[in-house]
């Protein structure tokens, strides 16, 4: 005599009741459950126990003696360090097997890198730019045509604060591979301006006026002497390149102070500063 469905299911519900198969699920259920919670509660309260033991390191006399660059990027290799160092912890926890997570790193290792070979040269020349001290926090750097103070070294890139104090972010292995001009890196520095006067004034006395003014400010050096020069013969102008030395931390302070007092300065001697003009001759031609 055949079975019905109503029979069927109540014989399959019968069967998990008896064989205690729904409660051993419930059970196994309510331990994964404690089994995340935990997971949850190691990777909040982990983080901010280790991060409170690298904040003790940070408070040692070593720690603080450690340039300022360097520092950024301890900061930021630890910071990423404990992140993976618990993710790691936590899949162990919810069961995952060790042989089968050492797999499944060596194969997401595998695709990370190839997938991210750009940050894997980031990282190296972070490595790079501090093993060899390219530039530090605070210097003034001209990098891939930004100039501006280094305000953060960290493990994939560098933050640079131009003078419009905007943040620019440019990757380290990009630096590497450019051109790198460190303004701090040496104790003098020469600032050049460049004038055009009239074809109609004295170039001598275009060139001892721009010298005295230079000469005028305290904290222009007295060696290397100030000197200047014709630099070109252009379409409205004779331009004058006048040369001054100065210590780095003087250097905006004078350049600035000079820029706001050349014209007034040349306008003593009665030396014109032209700008472009176009003559045009008419020719009458005769039939």
């Amino acid at each position: 005599m055949p079975i019905t469905e109503p029979e069927i299911i109540n014989k399959v519900i019968n069967e998990i009741f008896t064989n205690d198969i729904f409660a051993n699920l419930i059970i196994k259920f309510i331990y994964f459950l404690f089994r995340i919670l935990g997971a949850f509660l190691i990777f909040y309260f982990g983080k901010k126990i280790l991060k409170q033991i690298f904040g003790v390191y940070r408070n040692t006399k070593y720690y603080n003696n450690l340039e300022s660059s360097l520092k950024s990027f301890l900061n930021s290799i630890v910071n990423n360090g404990i992140i993976i160092m618990l993710i790691i912890f936590v899949l162990l926890i919810l069961g995952v097997k060790q042989s089968s997570l050492i797999t499944f790193i060596g194969t997401l290792g595998l695709g990370i890198g190839l997938a991210l070979k750009d940050n894997l040269t980031n990282l190296a020349g972070g490595i790079i730019i501090l093993t060899f001290e390219t530039y530090k926090v605070g210097d003034e750097v001209e990098i891939d045509n930004n100039w501006g103070y280094v305000d953060q070294i960290d493990i994939f890139s560098t933050t640079i604060r131009n003078f419009d104090m905007d943040l620019i972010v440019i990757p380290n292995g990009k630096i590497i591979s450019n051109q790198i001009i460190n303004h701090s890196t040496t104790p003098i520095r020469r600032m050049k301006f460049e004038i055009g006067i009239s074809y109609s004034n004295d170039i001598e006395l275009a060139r001892k006026n721009l010298e005295a003014l230079l000469r005028s400010q305290e904290k222009i050096l007295a060696d290397p002497p100030v000197t200047s020069n014709v630099s070109s013969y252009g379409d409205s102008s004779i331009n004058i390149v006048v040369k001054g030395w100065a210590k780095n931390e003087d250097y905006w302070t004078i350049y600035l102070d000079i820029l706001n007092k050349l014209k007034s300065s040349l306008d003593k001697d009665n030396i014109s500063i032209p700008f472009p003009q176009l003559d045009v001759h008419f020719v009458e031609k005769k039939f």
